[in-house]
């Protein structure tokens, strides 16, 4: 190494250890072969700062003794010079601060980031479909219309933009009932009978899962809001899941609200599409099951006919504008 680069090292590390402060010429001392090797110790330096701020996680303990280690190998004259895998470090070290961003801590801070993320992410076009699964039955006492009710268990949910959704089960009567809205008219109807139209996007909301809330599922962004907003929110520990998921539960915050007082939901770190939702504690004044959970089973590309009615019945169905309460 020139007696300049030795020099410059020296004046950058202690500015890395603010024993001092570079004069404005720093920048455009940096020797030609130093450059990449004082971006990959930025990072790093970036990377252990922000974990200083937070505290020290199981998680950032065991970086730091790997972090430790590169370092330590860094001086051994037996090794390949730190150039050579200058990439390969740079891109560990912006992988291991998207995984704390993500994963680690548990701040109040981190998890809304975290959860905002979801949030963003729900407003993209996209058909998810999802299997409803009843994990508690209300009692026998609470179920009215005998015949009526609908089966949530095996229903199936397809949620697509704002307002876009297709909501398919059966009644206990045999027959299957649909209902849907393509953001301008909901729609519902019984596979024996006419369809049923309102420019009302709520009119046939029925038995949507969080139809209770000021927003339903159907309108993922809002809904997500509003569990932020009126529930307490912290994270799930995944540690033990067969595969890395980002988990959160909600609590509501006034118990003489009216919904489901305990609300999970499970997120795929990756795309962050929500993977699991599970409903608690819901109300039986109307019947319908205590606790729910929907799956997420596929997704597929957004396209606006399937939440039309017209998309779901043969062209002479009958169809009927509706005006009174169902």
């Amino acid at each position: 190494m020139s007696d300049n680069s030795e020099e410059f090292e020296k004046e950058f590390y202690s500015w890395l250890d603010d024993e001092t402060f570079p004069d404005s010429k720093f920048l455009d001392q940096i020797p030609a072969d130093a450059e990449e090797k004082v971006a990959e110790e930025l990072l790093i330096h970036g990377l252990l700062s922000e974990m200083a701020m937070r505290g020290h996680s199981d998680e950032e303990r065991r970086i730091n003794s790997v972090l430790d280690e590169v370092y330590d190998k860094q001086g051994e004259g037996n090794l390949v010079p730190m150039k050579k895998y200058g990439t390969w470090v740079g891109a560990l070290a912006a992988c291991l601060l998207l995984f704390l961003w993500l994963f680690s801590g548990s701040g109040e801070n981190l998890m809304a980031d975290s959860l905002d993320r979801v949030i963003s992410a729900s407003l993209e076009p996209l058909t998810r479909t999802y299997s409803i699964s009843v994990l508690e039955e209300a009692h026998s006492s609470s179920r009215p219309n005998k015949g009526q009710q609908e089966d949530l268990d095996g229903a199936i949910l397809v949620v697509g933009g704002k307002d876009q959704y297709v909501f398919t089960r059966r009644l206990e009567s045999g027959y299957t009932r649909i209902s849907g809205c393509d953001g301008r008219e909901s729609w519902a109807m019984r596979e024996d009978g006419p369809v049923h139209v309102s420019t009302d996007l709520n009119r046939f909301i029925g038995n949507v899962p969080g139809r209770r809330e000021s927003s339903s599922f159907v309108n993922l962004p809002v809904f997500l809001r509003q569990l932020k907003e009126s529930f307490h929110v912290e994270k799930i520990d995944c540690s033990k899941e067969a595969e890395e998921v980002l988990a959160f539960r909600f609590e509501r915050k006034s118990q003489s609200k009216i919904g489901a007082q305990l609300i999970e939901l499970w997120v795929d770190p990756g795309n962050l599409l929500i993977l699991r939702l599970r409903l608690s504690g819901m109300p039986q004044a109307r019947g319908g099951p205590r606790s729910i959970e929907l799956q997420l089973v596929e997704t597929s590309p957004f396209v606006q006919s399937f939440f039309s009615h017209d998309h779901h019945h043969e062209p002479e169905r009958e169809v009927r504008t509706s005006k009174k309460q169902q």
